[in-house]
């Protein structure tokens, strides 16, 4: 491992550029190692918001494997535990309280967030953590000049936002667009961890 002021390198899997590719790559903003007129690329550090969801996990795991630098927002810290192993920096903060989120995007390349829930409870509804939870991490990233900012939404969704909890994410989708920033919309389909879930609320009239 080589290391400098807030980067790593590893030895074992270095990216290496010469020339005017090496020209092209060294910024002030992204500084790069010099190793005999070579220049090695930082690992690219990573924030997964929505980490310790079914989703999240497998996010995490896999950026890991890839060699990615990755940061993990949790409530509580205990959550994460079972992914310690995959996770170099833990945020601990709540998504749908600004303030708590000052810093979460500092030194970051890539925000991921699978960020919402299945069901409201706890005060919360869809819009206050579909949307406006990440709307706040969207306007920390806009504030760390973030160059890009990947977000999951639902399959189909276009189609059905008529349902309050594709609408909330949805909304946020559209402010993702006009946010001037690269970005990346995945709309999967269901998983089947929620498949129970969605029908207790079908049997129970909540949707």
């Amino acid at each position: 491992m080589i290391r400098g002021p807030g980067l790593e390198y590893e030895r074992y899997d270095p990216v290496f550029f010469t020339g005017d590719a090496a020209d092209s790559l060294r910024s002030p903003e992204r500084p790069g190692l010099m190793l005999g007129g070579e220049i090695a690329v930082p690992k690219q550090r990573v924030l997964i918001a929505g980490a310790t969801g079914y989703l999240g996990k497998f996010i995490v795991k896999e950026l890991k494997s890839r060699g990615y630098w990755v940061r993990a927002l949790a409530r509580d810290a205990r959550k994460i535990e079972p992914l310690k192993q995959s996770v170099d920096d833990l945020f601990v903060g709540q998504a749908t309280q600004p303030v708590t989120l000052s810093g979460i995007c500092k030194g970051i390349d890539i925000v991921i967030s699978c960020l919402g829930i299945t069901r409201q409870k706890d005060g919360l509804t869809y819009m206050d953590v579909d949307y406006q939870g990440n709307k706040n991490l969207l306007d920390e990233a806009l504030g760390e000049n973030v160059p890009r900012f990947m977000y999951i939404s639902v399959f189909n969704a276009d189609r059905l936002r008529h349902l309050e909890i594709v609408r909330a994410k949805e909304k946020f989708a559209d402010e993702l667009k006009a946010a001037g920033l690269d970005h990346i919309i995945v709309r999967p389909n269901g998983f089947f961890s929620d498949m129970q879930e969605f029908f207790n609320m079908a049997r129970s009239n909540f949707l």
